[in-house]
């Protein structure tokens, strides 16, 4: 079901954040390919080293990340990713996406993205 499939998951604040480690290994066991945006609440419930590892990539935190060629970080990611899976959905990334807010890296991608979007 998930096979090749390149899946973004955004991680926010909130202590239900603890189950990505779950879902990402799942997703990884059924052949996706999986990167993560954490935010920056998001950051005080996951552990940086521990995701990398289980993704055998790095992660994403800053909007002001710059690849290679320069363009943005939200960019590439956007283009990369056939879904965006946001885990967990808090009121506060509800909200900003509802009304455009892009005022960190996972709102970006969202924002710019042609995926769908699930929350």
């Amino acid at each position: 079901m998930f096979k090749d499939s390149k899946i973004l998951v955004g991680i926010t604040g909130s202590i239900a954040a603890y189950k990505v480690y779950d879902l990402i290994r799942l997703l990884r066991r059924n052949g996706a390919e999986v990167r993560c945006v954490v935010t920056h609440a998001g950051m005080h419930f996951v552990n940086k080293l521990t995701l990398e590892t289980l993704l055998n990539h790095r992660i994403y935190t800053d909007l002001f990340d710059e690849y290679a060629d320069k363009r943005a970080v939200h960019v590439p990611l956007a283009d990369w990713a056939d879904v965006v899976v946001v885990v967990p959905a808090t009121a506060d990334i509800l909200a900003k996406v509802s009304v455009g807010i892009a005022d960190e890296l996972l709102t970006s991608v969202i924002l710019a993205t042609q995926a769908n979007v699930l929350f």
